[in-house]
């Protein structure tokens, strides 16, 4: 996923040929989303380039592939795909509007080696870990760990060039970097809960940076088909804005910005079905949040610090749940964006 920063310092280091956040401060410059004069100095959102995705860690087949979703300008087979007006559910990975909409363009202006000329046009907004605005686009999605690949790292004598391992490194840091999608809980005018089968804690799956006394919770079928809440990433689904868990290490390490999706949902400690607190241990953790930060259409606090999102998880308030580690069904939603 290609997030554009204004940081300075240290991490702007890092920033060739890397994925970065758009964060928008006060006194900040304008962002443009046209692409950049010197387009390898601030380049827009192109996609990575077929050697770049190898070399960090993960199967371009199967990343091309429908069942993940597939990779934003090429096809399910992993051939370039060719520009039309219209939606191409293969070629157009990432919309954010309409199923007509065109999420890419070919743009020849790129030279950077480690992008291709596959353009997004689409952007949507979040939160990063500190609760600022941030905007992002995607480039494909992940559907498994099956996706990160070692057997074709490259290698060579050349330490430069030796990128073995590169597979299991990639998973490694898509676990460490969570992306909060909120899901949507007011069904049926009362608020919905996760089924009673959504409590298979998975002790796997968050690495460092994440929080290590926290570990999410599988959304296997049967906690998908006992729960009212649908754990998918549109728009649509969302009670609020994405949070991101944005870490110092981020622009340095994670160079294709692969995040896990994490869905929160509010537990019945926290709310009852009509909205209300559960008790006043609940109130006293959660008002003050909805106070700052204003509530959802549903009545819920609205969360935009992950420091909030983990301490009302510490606390039984919230649940943070992922997706299986292999997929156990045709289409669930992704446990990994890119």
């Amino acid at each position: 996923m290609r997030k554009a920063s204004l940081w300075r310092g240290v991490a702007i280091r890092c920033l060739i040929g890397v994925a970065g956040l758009f964060l928008a401060h006060i006194l900040a410059p304008p962002i443009f989303a046209q692409n950049s004069p010197n387009p390898n100095g601030n380049v827009a959102p192109f996609d990575f380039s077929d050697s770049f995705y190898k070399q960090n860690g993960l199967n371009l087949s199967l990343l091309a592939s429908s069942s993940s979703g597939g990779r934003v300008g090429v096809d399910s087979s992993g051939n370039p795909c060719i520009q039309t007006t219209t939606r191409n559910t293969s070629c157009n990975i990432g919309a954010f509007g309409a199923p007509s909409t065109l999420n890419w363009v070919t743009d020849s202006s790129n030279t950077d080696p480690t992008r291709t000329s596959a353009r997004l046009l689409q952007t949507t907004g979040g939160f990063n870990k500190d609760g600022n605005l941030i905007y992002y686009s995607i480039f494909g999605t992940v559907a498994d760990d099956t996706f990160f690949d070692d057997p074709d790292c490259p290698t060579s004598s050349d330490p430069q060039f030796d990128f073995r391992g590169c597979g299991t490194r990639a998973n490694n840091l898509a676990n460490g970097f969570r992306a909060f999608i909120q899901p949507k809980q007011f069904k049926g005018g009362q608020l919905t809960f996760p089924g009673p089968s959504c409590n298979t804690v998975d002790t796997n799956t968050f690495r460092a940076p994440a929080p290590p006394d926290i570990q999410p919770t599988i959304v296997t079928l049967d906690c998908a088909s006992s729960s009212a809440i649908a754990f998918g990433p549109p728009p649509g689904n969302r009670r609020q804005d994405n949070v991101f868990d944005t870490q110092p290490t981020y622009f340095c390490q994670n160079l294709l910005g692969l995040w896990i999706l994490v869905f929160t949902v509010y537990t019945p400690n926290a709310y009852l079905q009509n909205g209300q607190y559960a008790s006043a241990a609940a109130q006293a953790a959660i008002s003050p949040i909805a106070l700052a930060n204003g509530t959802n259409l549903d009545g819920t606090a609205v969360l935009e610090r992950t420091s909030e999102i983990d301490s009302l998880t510490r606390q039984g308030f919230l649940q943070q749940l992922v997706m299986p580690h292999v997929q156990q069904k045709a289409g669930a939603a992704p446990r990994y964006v890119v």
